[in-house]
């Protein structure tokens, strides 16, 4: 058992040496490249104490082995240049250090550079590199020195040659490095003009790859030629070859967004945000010149760096159409996932417009947040809702890229303020950019150029088409909870146009109903019932077009019942009626002119005007003997607090609402706040004739049973009394 014991000993001692003595033998290093020797005696070239210079057997070549070689008169150098190895003549032009060859890492899949750095000069191929400066090695190229005539070396490279079957202008210009990827029509290298160093990624697509009329013809680097946008990839330099075109882009190091969503599982709403936006304006800016894409996708969308705010690129024209504005196109293409449906259901024979690169976008989007988002939790419904109008069959009803760039989901300023600096659009404010987006294409160029033209980039002309813009549906800023042409292709918010009923209906009753205190109190009442229903086709024309126009008239309607109902109803002994009725009146004028400027201007007015309101009521409340009166208030109240309810959520909780699909907060508003204003409206009716009429004896009533409390309030006379001659 011991003798075991000390063979198995004496085994792993054994075994523990042999590899002692591996470890301890220095690791051969990788020859990458090799200099031959032209006009030079190479075999006589001298050595430094930095490296050793490794011979070929037929000492006519110097391998490179090591991360950076040097050579020149210097005695610090790899390569030490002496009158053995040249004549005087040329010596004496030769620098301590002359030039470096090196290669990172030593790595055969990185390029040679090499760099000047002798003012006499270091050329290749009979190019002057400059002094300072580096420009890539490739196989076979001659180095001289001094002078363009006297070639001294042969660079060979030892590393796979990647550009083998390439056409000679690729190979005469650029460095073919390693492969990026592949698509369906050819794959994406990695190359480096020789010259500059400058990277690029060049694009190989083979033409029998394309089918029919796909295939690109002797202009096919048209569209992306002349293309300059932040966020549109740049064309370098395009070869077109009978079986092949090759295409050298602008490199990007952050990969493609395909990459991006599979690496990261989920994107945060901002950075899709940013992402979306920078799409969207690489898309419009390719529309406004008549190209189609038709071949949207995250493959296709590059990121500048590996930052998670980063610039994004538009890339892969391979199938962009040019188009003229009302042009249409008729070739089945683009990737299956993407393609909108009028293209696959007709097999590209019928004709399609650029709204396929919109439903191309929404797909994308909808990638984004299906992949990681477990059951698309913590999306916003602005984004759903967005992704749902990109995604209507119909092409016709459809958005178009201004359509989708005026979204509410689109309008974050931080998210523009990002992208902004990320596109360098340093001479452009963002609220102007919005503004820009709002405008149709054609009104934005002629008002920019001929119409404002003759008048100094004013005038008539320029205040009709700021009317006209402000008719156009999506032109308000403004955009409730509720979706978008979700029910109905003609009406934007379908659930909030068609709760302002009540605004409609009610006042015919109400007329019939109040007709007794018209005829004994005062017929003004009759005018609030009237504008009760403009505030009711007010709101409904709002709702319907999402209009700024629309969104005026409605907060100006509520604003005119307000202050109609104020200068009627206020107690004398508040402030005296006439003089409060002129007051009223000249505050009512002032707000509608502020709000033509700023529609907003009516919301503050009207919470201001809510203030007195309350405690007026509040006040009388407490003052008043009829118990159904009191109970009357105490509803009121509470229906207007459910109100204000309904308006704060919607505003402030869309996302939790539509959640749980119940993004209808605002329907409810415009019932609810009808209800409070019109419970109001008879509470102060009733506080006028028994303040300044008490002969007259009001009484509060319910239609259709007195009885039942919760049926329509109105107020009756029981002593009316000689009728009122004098009218409003």
């Amino acid at each position: 058992m011991a003798r075991d014991t000390q063979g198995t000993q004496g085994t792993q001692s054994q075994a523990s040496n042999i590899w002692t003595q591996v470890e301890s033998q220095p690791m051969e290093k990788i020859v990458w490249g090799r200099l031959y020797g032209k006009n030079i005696k190479i075999k006589s070239l001298g050595t430094s104490s930095k490296y050793r210079i490794l011979y070929t057997h037929s000492s006519f070549s110097v391998d490179l082995n090591n991360d950076e070689f040097s050579a020149g008169r210097g005695e610090t150098n790899d390569l030490i240049l002496t009158l053995n190895d040249l004549p005087e003549k040329i010596l004496t032009r030769i620098s301590k250090v002359h030039f470096i060859i090196k290669r990172a890492n030593c790595e055969l899949t990185n390029p040679v550079y090499i760099q000047d750095l002798s003012r006499n000069g270091t050329f290749v191929n009979n190019e002057k590199i400059g002094t300072n400066k580096m420009r890539i090695l490739k196989n076979d190229d001659v180095i001289s020195l001094s002078h363009p005539t006297y070639k001294a070396f042969v660079f060979k490279d030892l590393s796979p040659n990647e550009s083998i079957g390439l056409p000679e202008e690729i190979n005469k210009t650029y460095y073919v490095n390693k492969k990026l990827g592949s698509g369906a029509y050819g794959l994406v290298r990695l190359v480096y003009d020789t010259r500059t160093c400058q990277q690029y990624a060049m694009k190989i697509v083979k033409k029998n790859m394309l089918s029919g009329s796909a295939r690109p013809s002797t202009n096919f680097s048209d569209p992306d030629r002349n293309l300059s946008h932040p966020c549109v990839v740049r064309m370098h330099d395009i070869v077109d070859k009978p079986d092949s075109v090759y295409m050298v882009l602008e490199f990007m190091r952050g990969g493609d967004l395909l990459n991006r969503i599979i690496n990261n599982k989920l994107l945060s709403e901002e950075t899709s945000k940013l992402y979306f936006y920078q799409m969207c304006h690489a898309v419009k800016y390719l529309h406004d010149r008549g190209i189609t894409h038709r071949d949207l996708k995250p493959d296709n969308v590059l990121l500048e760096t590996n930052d998670e705010e980063t610039l994004l690129k538009v890339s892969d024209f391979g199938l962009s159409k040019f188009v003229q504005k009302d042009s249409v196109m008729r070739t089945l293409c683009g990737t299956p996932l993407y393609v909108a449906p009028e293209v696959l259901i007709t097999g590209g024979r019928e004709a399609y417009t650029k709204k396929v690169d919109i439903w191309s976008l929404g797909v994308v989007l909808f990638t984004w947040f299906a992949y990681g988002h477990s059951a698309w939790k913590g999306v916003s419904q602005r984004a759903k809702l967005l992704i749902n109008q990109m995604l209507i069959v119909d092409p016709e009803r459809r958005p178009s890229i201004d359509d989708v760039l005026q979204c509410t989901w689109l309008r974050d300023a931080q998210v523009l303020q990002k992208a902004k600096k990320l596109m360098k659009l340093e001479g452009m404010e963002i609220e102007e950019e919005e503004n820009n987006f709002l405008e149709p294409p054609t009104k934005r160029s002629r008002l920019g150029g001929e119409m404002g033209g003759g008048m100094g980039g004013g005038g008539l002309l320029d205040i009709y088409a700021m009317a006209w813009e402000h008719l156009r549906p999506g032109s308000s800023p403004v955009d409730w909870c509720e979706g978008n042409y979700l029910i109905s292709s003609n009406i934007a918010e379908f659930v909030n146009t068609f709760s302002n009923f009540l605004f409609i209906l009610l006042p015919p009753v109400l007329i019939m109903l109040f007709k007794e205190y018209g005829r004994f109190v005062t017929p003004g009442i009759h005018v609030i019932w009237v504008l009760l229903i403009v505030v009711g086709l007010s709101s409904m024309y709002f709702h319907a077009t999402l209009s700024l126009i629309g969104q005026l008239l409605d907060e100006l309607a509520i604003l005119w019942v307000f202050m109609a109902a104020f200068s009627l109803f206020y107690p004398k002994r508040y402030y005296p009626n006439k003089t409060f009725s002129w007051l009223m009146l000249l505050s009512a004028i002032a707000a509608t002119g502020l709000s033509w400027w700023k529609p907003i201007v009516n919301a503050f007015v009207l919470m201001f005007m809510s203030i007195p309101t309350m405690i007026m009521l509040y006040t009388e409340l407490q003052r008043v003997s009829d118990q159904r009166v009191y109970r009357l208030g105490i509803r009121s109240t509470t229906v207007w607090a459910v109100a204000v309810f309904c308006w704060i959520n919607d505003r402030v909780f869309c996302e939790a609402w539509s959640s749980i699909n119940f993004p209808y907060l605002h329907g409810f508003w415009h019932i609810f706040i009808f209800i409070a204003a019109y419970t109001v409206l008879v509470l102060f009716a009733y506080f006028y004739v028994e303040s300044e009429l008490p002969q007259r004896q009001p009484l509060l009533k319910y239609w259709p049973k007195n009885e039942f409390e919760f049926g329509i309030p109105f107020i009756s006379i029981r002593n009316p009394g000689k009728a009122l001659r004098n009218t409003i």
